[in-house]
């Protein structure tokens, strides 16, 4: 309830489940980690900020990311999405991942399946795409200073829906 972690988050509940009851707000140095068992947002959003406030989930254990129906705010830089070991792992909800890092941020999906799911380049830095992932939508919402850049790299995309746009002197380069 308005409250900020500064702590490390590891979820790891084999056959277990953490659900949300409130909104979650996270500023650490630390990735938030789910290794086993299913992490649910539910209704609220999730705020990760500090140098690497990042979700991580490359393991092969069984695990579900409930993104639920709230906004997850993403500001670290590099590897701020990296599900890179889609094994096991499920992606479910209807809500918004944002990353608005101003610096280079990758959103590595692991060839998951995010199709209720919608991911905005909410920052100034160049978003990059891996992994052959199933979308709802992707959206640019970063339009304030200057151009911005999505990149799908060597992979494939489905998107349902694609709205992102630039403005005249804010050029979005996809």
């Amino acid at each position: 309830s308005g409250k900020t972690f500064t702590q490390y988050f590891t979820i790891n509940t084999p056959g277990g489940s953490i659900t949300l009851q409130d909104s979650l707000i996270v500023s650490n140095s630390s990735a938030f980690t789910i290794t086993l068992g299913t992490f649910n947002a539910a209704t609220y959003n999730v705020t990760l900020s500090g140098a690497a406030g990042a979700i991580s989930s490359s393991n092969t254990g069984i695990r579900t990311i409930a993104v639920g129906t709230g906004t997850w705010t993403i500001a670290s830089s590099g590897s701020a999405w990296n599900v890179n070991t889609s094994t096991n792992l499920t992606v479910t909800g209807t809500g918004t991942i944002s990353l608005t890092s101003a610096s280079a941020k990758t959103f590595a999906g692991g060839s998951v399946s995010y199709s209720g799911i919608t991911l905005n380049q909410g920052g100034a830095g160049a978003l990059t795409i891996t992994g052959n992932n199933t979308f709802a939508n992707i959206t640019n919402t970063y339009s304030a200073t200057g151009a911005t850049t999505i990149s799908l790299g060597n992979s494939t995309q489905s998107v349902a829906n694609f709205t992102a746009s630039g403005t005249a002197g804010n050029v979005l380069t996809i």
